[in-house]
């Protein structure tokens, strides 16, 4: 049995993760394991859908088991949110290729960027210390320092597949890297084309945009025919979540205190990105205006609003040895028992498939982790719940989704005639 493994946020499920599941495929993969973020994803939001909602559509277009990366990786820098998903994946002891979408899909030069970052030589450092007194961000720093990767890392996917080579050679990983070279709009990409049209496959950021500026529309063509009927269902009743539907818990977070001290203990937040919160928050309206009126040349959009979220969801600092983590099993495709037997089998780290049972089967140090998880969730639902006049339930009330071939096979039938690629 040949296993990818696929590291993601599905915010939302659209035609480009389908196509990249497909290509899993046709690289050869018997089974597929989508390490996939929570209710939180990495540039400093909630996800539009919940992660249960995520793993459903994921495990109906082809994804054979969904885990769950906590959310205090999953909304971190681009370097540790790809060093502990990789250390998650390495850990189920059944991973053998790592599929990742890239923007280049030039594995050759991703890895020697890879290679150069893992390493860090004297006169890197030197180059990034000098970027770094210009007061740019970091991003910029490290682009200038290495002239010759600064195409790759200004592209986010490719960013992302550098984390991960660099993960994979500092931990000793031992599955291959595969780019997939991603097809149609870029991540900031404002056009929505279907598969094939001028736009190709939609960026994520594209698609919220539109599901937030129409909420009543749902754009077709950025989402697999199979699950339109889905969808639609989840925009009428389950709802969405928009970054401003946390505007109230942030405004009492950013007047709490009136120096920058207290919001330097929270991760993602200096002193002096702190003090610029307390300079602007006067000025509060919404989250994505005060995100830009904090951003500067020092402090990228993305950075901000992942402090914003950090302080939102209360996640302090944690020591360097302080890095617990464990994986839970969302939900499995019944017919892929086999690869879920194979991990409890060969895994080396802590794995969660009963959260009610198991969260007392964890050590110390990822049971506090495992309750910041049903804390930060079980926000997300109750926000959620009430914007749609629903009752929230409960994370730890949720079983793990379990899709029968009847059922699959009952899905495809109903909403497409196209069944290859999911089947």
């Amino acid at each position: 049995m040949r296993t990818a493994g696929i590291i993601c946020e599905f915010n939302p499920f659209h035609s480009g993760h389908a196509f990249l599941i497909r290509k899993a495929r046709e690289l050869g993969a018997d089974r597929i394991v989508c390490l996939m973020s929570g209710d939180y994803v990495q540039r400093g939001e909630p996800a539009i859908w919940d992660r249960h909602v995520r793993a459903r559509m994921a495990l109906l277009c082809g994804a054979d088991l969904v885990l769950s990366y906590p959310t205090r990786y999953a909304v971190s820098s681009a370097e540790s949110f790809g060093e502990m998903a990789v250390r998650i994946l390495a850990s189920l002891g059944v991973v053998d290729l790592l599929v990742f979408g890239s923007e280049s899909g030039d594995l050759k030069k991703l890895t020697e960027c890879a290679e150069l970052l893992a390493l860090e030589p004297g006169w890197y450092r030197d180059l990034l210390r000098k970027e770094l007194k210009k007061g740019v961000s970091f991003p910029r720093a490290r682009a200038a320092a290495l002239p010759e990767c600064a195409a790759l890392l200004g592209n986010p996917n490719d960013i992302l597949g550098i984390e991960y080579l660099k993960a994979m050679i500092r931990t000793g990983a031992s599955f291959a890297a595969v780019p997939v070279r991603r097809e149609g709009s870029g991540h900031r990409g404002l056009e929505i084309g279907g598969r094939g049209g001028s736009g190709g496959f939609p960026s994520g950021a594209a698609v919220r945009r539109a599901l937030a500026a129409r909420p009543g529309e749902l754009p077709e063509a950025a989402f697999p025919p199979i699950l339109l009927s889905r969808i639609r269902e989840q925009m009428t009743a389950g709802g969405s979540i928009f970054p401003d539907d946390y505007s109230a818990i942030l405004l009492e977070k950013l007047w709490k205190w009136d120096r920058p001290e207290p919001f330097a203990e929270y991760e993602e937040v200096s002193v002096e990105l702190a003090g610029t919160l307390l300079r602007e928050r006067p000025y509060y309206s919404t989250w994505d205006a005060f995100v830009q009126r904090c951003s500067s040349k020092s402090f990228t959009m993305t950075r901000v609003s992942r402090a914003l979220l950090h302080l939102v969801l209360e996640l302090r600092r944690l020591g360097k040895e302080e890095r617990p983590c464990y994986a839970r099993v969302l939900g499995l495709r019944a017919a892929s028992s086999d690869l879920l037997a194979a991990i409890a089998a060969n895994h080396t780290g802590e794995l969660v498939m009963n959260p009610a049972a198991d969260a007392a089967k964890l050590t110390p140090s990822s049971r506090l982790l495992f309750g910041e998880e049903l804390r930060v969730s079980n926000l997300y639902e109750a926000l959620r719940a009430g914007k749609t006049g629903q009752k929230a339930v409960h994370e730890l009330s949720r079983p793990m989704i379990r899709i029968t071939e009847d059922e699959l096979q009952h899905f495809c039938e109903k909403n497409t005639d196209d069944t290859k690629s999911v089947l």
